[in-house]
């Protein structure tokens, strides 16, 4: 038994990625496709059917599988093109409280993959092989698809891609203080990466803390003293915090809580949970009220652009008479 000619094979290329090999239903037990980098007849060779576990989509594969099963009448093979070229070097360029802003080098189209050359043809009840369908070519050219910008963000996993349309990026979403250890590689629609950036280090603003409440007390060690608390806003634990003295009663101040309770004329920075500790400000007069400012700046203990950020809303306190 001879099977008809089949002459309705046809492709198109999805997503600059991989070409789809089309043909109509017709009475074979299964279909092989044939294939080449050239349209000489004697280079092609057979290409097999292959899945991946637990996937839908079939593929072309030069070696090790089976032949195209009789119910399919559309394969893929995936052709990759060149490698994306080298976007270096990744620079910051600005940040507010929930993004970042970076700059890169755009890299050039990556170069096409090989046309290939395709037919195919259908296998009988005792698998003799059909005529084969006309000859058909199609080729992959990839386009650069993002930018991935990669790395840690706060200490875990990270990564955003890019839209390739410009050479700047903004992150979104990533949140007050954010501290961005990361790099940068083109990706093609191959899904192949070019060469990766040196690593920066860059953060996020942070956001302005909440209301001081403030709350007055008095013991042996500290005399009298206010606890001062407030909403970190979001701003991750590493976050340091200073408190501006503003006013005691209708006396301008203007000093910052010291590491003792004092104060001082420069900030004083620490994280909050250093601040909940207590008796944040000591040796105060009493029967008096007292002011406070809380101000926050991105980067940690270790390091970071230490931009502080606009005061928070004042919060005030009454000492106690005694």
């Amino acid at each position: 038994m001879t099977l008809p000619q089949q002459r309705a094979l046809s492709s198109y290329v999805f997503d600059n990625d991989e070409n789809v090999l089309q043909w109509g239903a017709m009475g074979a037990n299964a279909f092989r496709m044939y294939a080449s980098n050239t349209p000489d007849p004697e280079d092609f060779v057979r290409y097999y059917d292959f899945v991946e576990p637990g996937a839908t989509i079939h593929y072309l594969i030069a070696d090790g599988g089976n032949d195209i099963p009789s119910s399919r009448t559309e394969i893929n093979h995936d052709v990759d093109g060149g490698n994306p070229g080298d976007a270096s070097p990744l620079t910051f360029v600005s940040a507010t409280t929930e993004t970042v802003t970076f700059r890169y080098v755009l890299v050039p189209t990556p170069t096409p993959a090989p046309t290939f050359y395709y037919y195919l043809r259908g296998i009988g009840a005792l698998d003799e092989e059909g005529q084969p369908s006309s000859i058909i070519s199609s080729q992959i050219r990839p386009i650069i698809k993002a930018y991935t910008i990669i790395g840690k963000k706060n200490g875990l996993d990270w990564f955003y891609d890019a839209p390739p349309s410009a050479n700047t990026a903004t992150t979104p979403n990533v949140g007050p203080n954010a501290n961005l250890k990361v790099r940068v590689k083109a990706m093609s629609s191959d899904k192949k990466y070019g060469q990766q950036s040196s690593e920066i280090d860059a953060w996020s603003l942070a956001a302005v803390p909440g209301a001081p409440i403030c709350t007055a007390g008095f013991d042996d060690s500290h005399g009298v003293y206010m606890d001062i608390r407030f909403s970190t806003s979001g701003n991750p634990a590493h976050t340091q915090y200073a408190i501006k003295v503003v006013q005691r009663n209708n006396e301008a101040v203007n000093q910052w809580i010291s590491a003792q309770g004092g104060q001082q004329a420069d900030p004083f920075w620490q994280e909050k949970d250093r601040w909940d500790e207590g008796f944040a400000h000591t040796n105060l007069l009493t029967a008096s009220t007292y002011y406070y400012e809380v101000y926050a700046r991105n980067g940690d203990r270790n390091g970071g652009d230490h931009i502080m950020t606009i005061a928070s809303p004042i919060g005030s306190g009454v000492t106690q008479e005694f």
